[in-house]
């Protein structure tokens, strides 16, 4: 019997934060931090448009800057065309991570190297600039506070070694930005951006054998915060340059809500001995004198322009990779790019807003990072709600591409499959609730429908084909029903025709100061105005999956009741496979059978029976009377000595006949129990099985693995692993054991707790292959406190 894993879906928001964005020049993927991962994205719009290839785990801590590696170039507009590159990361306790992206291995993302910057310090920034690639020597920077730190990278005989270099320290001020050019073949220039309002510029030879001088102080507004810099390189190189040439480069700083453009350009020294002649009164020069052992040359520094179109604070500046073109995000909603009016730059020429996009109104709360693709034929950038946006130029005409890549942008706490399996919801932290399913042509999912926008964080939710419960911190759940357009929805994008309840609600609406959604009847004027109006804005228009804007406005379901009874904020909700009883708990100190927080609850998929998990280290057993649906009496009830666990017990589930179920607990085993007995009042422990860690989600698949009584079961830990496990359950076996399948790493799960896991409830897929082997298939989705939800298929041939 072999088996196969593969990863189907991923889905995670951008983190919440400037410099986790980066577009790699080399191979074209798209990385943004999401907690303490990397997301690695592919662009290739043959291969299924844009997704999320995979995740990469190496911090312990919230990763809090993200850049790709910066090539040492003699001329900025040569294309690289190698199918690897370096990321450096860093993370809110000082580690600093250095990745191999490399697009031919089939883990495209990989750990080069760890190196510690600092101890438990935060970094704010960090950079890395190679000058021989293949050999990985160059220098990594990395900012603290109000310490900028270097480490020179070197290899000797294929042994790789750092050199710590002498840090710049900038106190009292923080450093805010920096960024690095390389100029003349054999000068590095280093600007830094502090608090104080100051941007200050140093120099230093190509090797960093000197550490970096001090040239010169660009003061600005006194004050303002230096938030973002970013070099141009010049068009020719200094050494042999002809007639005629431009060497000016320039320098963007974004301070508060304006824009600094410097410009700098060689001058011979007869220029600056004459300069200081006469008596006339004039402007005092910016002038740097670079002197290293292998160059001198004098940069004279003047100030370009003052970009003034951004209302808040500009957070992220980046250059066109080939014209004199600046893009500039804001958190007032507003992502500019900037051109002068001679983009020749012969003559002194005025910048001006050549393209302006983002959103008026709305929910947003500004954007982050924006940077060009590495043609420049694109724009990309990210929310502050963790959602990414992509629009296209063409003969400077701007037009959107839905960039369906994004996610929950807090710790998902619970997820659930619709009956037959034909969606999946998440909630979050964050507020929200978000529905994803395959699409049409079943090549990956798509986040399809957002039921809650904000409120209060979520702790748990449960679903039916047309009803949501989710609950919250607060003492009530809250039911919602599938309004008209999330049916549109799933048919247009997904090909699945749900079964529609009697509902005459066709969209809602989230009012300005209140919590619950509103529901838009079938026959109100809205609905009219939308669907003869000739809206080409309209869903409806759109073939591929809904934008973040759709998603966030007309994807909502209308709340339909609340459900009140508990003292204390509500934490576990189940439905019976009928879909007509539902048990909920909350957080409290003391219930009828349990003394702490009921963790989770779980019905058997017979519907006769109801279990329940304790932060107490017990469970409970309920049978349902066979008189009324909604009575249950206690059948079994542990204590802390009889429950099988010595921890908290975080999860349980059932296995697809009932026979059996599963639970799980912080001391590291997972217990099953045999419900043979249960007419006698007894349940007694079949098997246990020890996991390296602690065990916070367990699910069992809902039909046999393979021949005979075999279960498929699927186990989360507290470190972000998952053991796939198949037990027997043959009754003449004093003591079955269980067999390991496979253990998903850090990389391939999650590097946080991993919340819930749930099989996808639908039977397994079974064809034959050309071989005569008989394929099977399982599918679970999972979810983290690292924001992220993830989807993977068991492949089993036998």
């Amino acid at each position: 019997m072999n088996e196969i894993l593969e990863t189907i879906f991923i889905a995670g928001g951008c983190a919440q934060r400037p410099n986790v964005l980066d577009w790699c020049p080399n191979t074209n993927y798209i990385a943004y931090a999401i907690s303490r991962d990397i997301a690695l994205v592919d662009t290739d719009q043959t291969d299924n448009g844009y997704k999320i290839l995979e995740t990469a785990a190496g911090h312990q801590a919230e990763i809090t800057c993200l850049k790709f590696s910066v090539p040492f170039l003699h001329d900025h507009t040569t294309e690289t065309t190698t199918s690897s590159s370096m990321l450096v990361t860093g993370d809110s306790k000082g580690q600093l991570c250095l990745w191999k992206i490399n697009t031919d291995s089939r883990q495209r993302i990989s750990l080069f190297k760890t190196v510690c910057i600092t101890a438990d310090l935060p970094l704010t920034m960090a950079r890395c600039y190679f000058w021989e690639v293949e050999n990985h020597e160059g220098v990594i920077l990395a900012s603290h506070f109000d310490t900028l730190s270097f480490v020179r990278s070197t290899s000797h005989a294929g042994k790789e070694s750092e050199i710590v270099l002498k840090p710049l320290i900038f106190t009292p001020a923080y450093i805010l930005s920096f960024d690095l050019l390389h100029i003349a073949s054999k000068v590095l220039l280093l600007a830094v951006g502090l608090s104080s309002g100051c941007v200050k510029v140093f120099y230093s030879d190509q090797q960093c054998t000197g550490g970096f001088i001090h040239g010169i102080s660009l003061d600005q507004q006194r004050g303002a915060w230096i938030r973002d810099l970013a070099f141009r390189g010049p068009t020719h190189d200094f050494p042999g340059v002809l007639p005629g040439d431009s060497t000016e480069f320039y320098l963007a700083s974004a301070s508060d809500n304006l824009i600094r453009i410097w410009r700098f350009c060689q001058v011979s020294e007869e220029h600056v001995n004459n300069s200081h002649d006469g008596d006339e009164m004039t402007i005092r020069q910016l002038l740097i004198a670079i002197n290293t052992s292998e160059c001198q040359l004098t940069l004279k520094v003047t100030l370009d322009s003052i970009l003034s179109g951004h209302d808040e604070w500009v957070h992220s500046l980046r250059w066109h990779p080939n014209a004199l073109r600046l893009i500039s995000s804001s958190m007032d909603k507003n992502v500019i790019i900037w051109e002068p009016t001679d983009n020749n730059k012969q003559n002194d020429s005025l910048w001006y807003p050549q393209a302006r996009v983002g959103d008026v109104g709305g929910e947003a709360a500004g954007y982050y990072d924006a940077l060009f693709s590495p043609d420049g034929s694109k724009i990309l950038y990210h929310s502050f709600f963790g959602a990414l946006f992509m629009w296209e130029l063409q003969n400077d005409v701007m037009s959107p591409i839905n960039c369906p890549v994004g996610g929950h942008f807090g710790p998902v706490t619970d997820l659930c499959w619709e009956s037959r399996g034909r969606y999946v919801i998440s909630v979050s932290l964050d507020k929200t609730a978000r529905i994803c399913a395959p699409l049409a042509n079943k090549s990956s999912f798509a986040e399809i429908a957002r039921p809650l926008i904000h409120g209060h964080a979520l702790n748990c939710v449960w679903c039916t084909t047309s009803v949501i419960v989710a609950g919250g911190e607060e003492k009530i759940f809250r039911v919602f029903s599938a309004p008209v357009n999330f049916y549109q929805n799933m048919e247009r994008v997904c090909g699945t025709t749900l079964e529609q309840n009697a509902t005459t609600y066709y969209a809602a609406t989230q009012p300005e100061l209140g919590l619950s959604n509103k529901a838009i009847l079938a026959d109100s004027a809205l609905v009219s105005e939308e669907l003869n109006g000739n809206n080409e804005s309209s869903a409806s228009s759109k073939t591929g999956p809904p934008d973040e804007e759709e998603l966030s406005t007309k994807t909502l379901f209308p709340e339909v009741h609340k459900l009140y009874g508990h003292a204390f904020e509500v934490f576990a909700v189940a439905i019976n496979q009928k879909g007509s009883v539902l048990a909920t708990a909350c957080k409290s100190r003391r219930t009828c059978r349990h003394q702490l927080t009921v963790t989770q609850i779980a019905f058997s998929p017979d519907d006769q029976f109801l279990l329940s998990v304790s932060r107490d280290r017990t469970w409970a057993l309920y049978k349902c009377s066979s008189e009324s649906a909604t009575n249950f009496t206690l059948l079994v009830k542990t204590d802390k000595h009889s429950s099988g666990h010595s921890r908290i017990i975080w999860t349980c589930s059932w296995t697809h006949d009932s026979l059996f179920f599963a639970t799980g607990s912080r001391d590291k085993v997972l217990n099953i129990w045999s419900t043979s007995s249960i007419e006698e009042g007894k349940v007694h422990k079949k098997d246990s099985y020890e996991a390296p860690d602690s065990i916070t989600a367990v699910d069992i698949a809902h039909s046999f693995y393979g021949a005979g009584d075999c279960y498929l079961i699927a186990s989360g830990m507290d470190d972000g692993r998952i053991i796939l496990l198949k037990w027997m359950s043959q009754t003449q076996i004093q003591t079955p054991n269980f067999s390991h399948i496979k253990t998903l790493d850090r990389h391939e799960a999650f590097s946080g707790t991993i919340s819930r896991i749930r099989f996808r409830q639908k039977e397994a897929n079974k064809d034959h292959t050309g071989s005569g082997e008989t394929r099977s298939q399982f599918e679970f989705a999972s979810c983290s406190s690292t924001n992220i939800v993830k989807i993977h298929r068991l492949i089993m041939f036998n």
